[in-house]
């Protein structure tokens, strides 16, 4: 058999064509621009090719001799005519003895990469591959799956010689440039401008280059994350500005997001944290923000990619103004570090003409630091004073965080008046907004704000105006929907939050068929069987919630399997299997490794289960 690069052997079976392949990812080293591979292919003289366009894929293999730590490289490669569909989960669950992982991939829509390390510690395993692929006029996108047994790839004859080696990477510079020249104008352009969950390449490159970075922190089962992903991330002016930064993806529940989280407290997603080439903070936006006031801050941080949070501590120091406190102040408010904030109001209440943002700032910063620092007696003495600040700055972004203090309260003290008096104040605010749409608001979409009012009206007990507003949200989310030419049957942020509306508005089987649809579309992810056992177990259909959950904890990751293990536990006790659910929460628990940082959520979410662990 000779061996020979770049190539790969197809056998011709019943016209189909079945690929006979194998692979190798490759992390360059600091010196390279960007995250590559290629791979390695072994076949005889005789190559066949099928005469039909299948739905297909190949698979290649390799394994580095070089490598202190041998590490298997994996190229999947679509068949001719075909390109892979890369906003659906595209995915590589590694199974073995010790457990299973997703592994992580990236690529074009040309060809996926991805790779493991310690080979040499697997004998008995395998490789479960999930891709969608298109045909090339994009007539249709399918599911294709294939597995690979470790025994195929674990062979002596896998291992590259340094003149191979050298041929894959002058290969590998080769599919570098072409990748770069392809043109992804049907799929979400977001893949080509992002690096993706490699925080160390983005960091270094952001540095070499000189240029502020944007770290968007998601999470696949976040609406306004994926909403993010479908109209800013996609959007023209979005795109020109990557010329001037550098873009970096962090898929959240992963642990290689870990660092980063910490290093910036990240306590929500999406989080978009703006920064500096040394990586120190700007500025962040959380949540999901207009497209202006989203490129009006992105603008501001590249033109003030020098001024992190950091170097205007120093200039504050060296020249103390009430100018510099209102920026430091801003910064520290978005990270919600009101003890810092604090510090600075005497010296930023001494700017004149302040603005109306300002002023509610100098009375929410101390309220906020008095709050978290207070048990409920003190709490309960400052209802008024929340209030009032209520009624005096109803249009800036802190009236929420207002409103669920009050409910906080009224929760725990039991006070149905003042839950009664925070939801009308809600009702009230919000019909304000949607009347004067004031210039303070770049916070609440008209969709969140039918949401706020929808919510509102159920806790008051109003079902019907309840239902009838959420099916006005479900409205506005169709319009969304047409604004942004998305397809309404696949895209994935709105559909989230339709869904949901569906069911609120009481068409429970409409909910469920789109649920349905969803998961077939995106039939190894967990978002969508998660969300649907949420709703069936909230209808009392706990058999099939059960079903579901299992789904989603199949094909969760990182900090989704803990949400699935506690739901799937949950359900197998009130069905009376408390065993099965003993078995489970051991299972994952003894497999899951934590973050160092006790304040990354990964920590609550583990000791929910262990809490539900010990009622069991």
């Amino acid at each position: 058999m000779n061996k020979k690069f770049l190539y790969f052997l197809t056998k011709v079976k019943k016209n189909l064509t079945t690929t006979l392949i194998s692979s190798h990812k490759f992390l360059f080293s600091q010196q390279l621009p960007t995250l590559v591979l290629f791979f390695t292919v072994f076949f005889p003289k005789e190559i066949l090719f099928a005469t039909e366009l299948p739905i297909d894929f190949s698979i290649s293999y390799g394994e580095f001799k070089s490598s202190s730590n041998p590490t298997l490289k994996l190229t999947l490669t679509p068949a001719p005519q075909h390109h892979f569909n890369l906003t659906a989960p595209n995915k590589i669950l590694f199974q073995k003895e010790q457990g299973s992982e997703e592994l992580i991939l990236h690529g074009d829509s040309s060809a996926l990469f991805s790779q493991m390390n310690k080979i040499e510690n697997f004998q008995n395993c395998e490789l479960k591959i999930k891709v969608f692929l298109c045909d090339k006029k994009n007539t249709y996108c399918l599911p294709k799956e294939k597995s690979l047994s470790c025994k195929e790839f674990l062979k002596p004859d896998n291992l590259m010689t340094a003149t191979q080696e050298k041929k894959w990477l002058e290969a590998l510079n080769q599919t570098q440039k072409n990748s770069s020249n392809q043109d992804h104008k049907k799929k979400s352009q977001n893949e080509s401008l992002f690096i993706l969950n490699n925080p160390k390449l983005a960091l270094e490159k952001a540095k070499i280059e000189n240029k502020p970075l944007l770290i968007d922190f998601f999470g696949t089962w976040c609406p306004p994350c994926n909403i993010l992903d479908e109209t800013i991330f996609n959007h023209p002016k979005f795109q020109a500005l990557n010329k001037k930064m550098i873009y970096l993806k962090l898929d959240a529940d992963l642990p290689i997001s870990w660092e980063l989280k910490s290093k910036f407290a990240i306590k929500g997603y999406p989080t978009v944290i703006l920064a500096s080439p040394q990586a120190h903070e700007i500025s962040r936006i959380i949540g999901v923000l207009e497209l202006q006031p989203f490129l009006k801050r992105m603008t501001f941080a590249i033109k003030n990619k020098n001024n992190s949070i950091e170097n205007l501590l120093e200039k504050l120091k060296q020249r103390p103004t009430s100018t510099l406190a209102w920026e430091l102040i801003e910064a520290y408010n978005n990270q919600e570090n009101y003890v810092e904030a604090l510090d600075l109001l005497p010296l930023a209440s001494k700017k004149k003409d302040l603005s109306f943002k300002e002023k509610d700032l100098l009375q929410y910063i101390p309220l906020k630091v008095s709050f978290n620092n207070s048990d409920l007696s003190l709490k309960k003495t400052l209802v008024n004073f929340i209030k009032t600040s209520i009624e005096n700055f109803p249009f800036q972004e802190t009236f929420l965080d207002k409103i669920t203090m009050l409910e906080a309260i009224a929760d725990e003290t039991k006070d149905e008046s003042l839950k009664k008096w925070a939801q009308l104040q809600t009702l009230k605010i919000t019909n304000d907004f949607n009347k004067t749409n004031p210039k303070e608001n770049e916070f609440l979409t008209s969709s969140d704000i039918l949401f706020l009012r929808a919510q509102a009206f159920e806790k008051l007990g109003f079902k019907t105006e309840a239902k009838f507003t959420y099916s006005e949200a479900l409205k506005d989310l169709d319009k969304q929907i047409k604004l942004y030419k998305l397809d309404p049957k696949t895209n994935r942020g709105f559909n989230l939050n339709r869904v949901y509306a569906i069911y609120k508005s009481g068409e429970i089987e409409e909910a469920n068929k789109l649920y349905q649809n969803l998961s077939q579309i995106y039939p190894e992810e967990f978002t969508f069987y998660y969300d649907h056992a949420d709703l069936l177990r909230d209808i009392g259909k706990k058999e099939e919630a059960l079903e579901k959950a299992k789904m989603a904890l199949k094909y969760s990751y990182g900090d989704n399997k803990l949400r699935a293990a506690y739901m799937t536990s949950e359900l197998l006790k009130s069905l009376d299997k408390k065993d099965q659910a003993l078995a489970l929460i051991d299972d994952v628990l003894k497999s899951f490794e934590l973050p160092e940082d006790k304040s990354i959520r990964t920590h609550r979410y583990y000791k929910k289960l262990v809490d539900l662990k010990s009622k069991l």
